[in-house]
């Protein structure tokens, strides 16, 4: 009968990856396919990629906030500026949609844009926690959770469409 191999600090068994869940690894007989599981081994542990920053956010009010461009462009504005008024950081964001200067945004635009940051994208990334907002100020400020914010939303929009968010 033949002895399997085991691991040096456990003294238990070796699992196989690929040989499926609950068979023993034997070394000497490698799958041609996978090469005895190294393969799937060095995809999972790509230590190129750093890891992603900590957000304390729930990862469902994340996707939340990840779902409108202009929520988006609010947190990489916040985080850029660290504090601004909230008609300042309007006409940022509208400037960034149309894809102008801030001089030359129509009347329109800013109002378009100041409307639905006071009125629900504010307000949502308050409730947060990602961004401080002072009504009576006018005022929006970065929090401790802005920078990790941004950088989590930019490494999910690297890995889903290759791009940033």
């Amino acid at each position: 009968m033949r002895s399997f191999q085991r691991h040096e600090a456990t003294q238990r068994p070796r699992l196989g990856i690929c040989r499926g869940p609950g068979k023993l690894y034997r070394p000497r007989k490698q799958h041609r396919r996978c090469g005895g599981g190294r393969m799937l081994k060095r995809l999972l542990s790509n230590d190129d990629e750093p890891e992603p920053p900590a957000v304390s956010v729930p990862f469902d009010a994340l996707l939340d906030i990840a779902q409108s461009e202009r929520r988006r462009q609010c947190l990489r504005t916040v985080n850029e500026h660290g504090r601004l008024e909230l008609t300042d950081l309007a006409e940022i964001v509208a400037a960034a949609e149309v894809g102008t200067d801030r001089d030359q945004l129509q009347s329109q635009q800013r109002k378009r844009v100041y409307v639905s940051l006071y009125q629900t994208h504010i307000a949502k990334l308050d409730n947060t926690g990602l961004v401080r907002w002072s009504q009576t100020n006018g005022t929006v400020c970065a929090t401790a959770e802005t920078g990790p914010a941004v950088g989590a939303l930019n490494d999910l929009a690297d890995r889903t469409t290759g791009g940033d968010c």
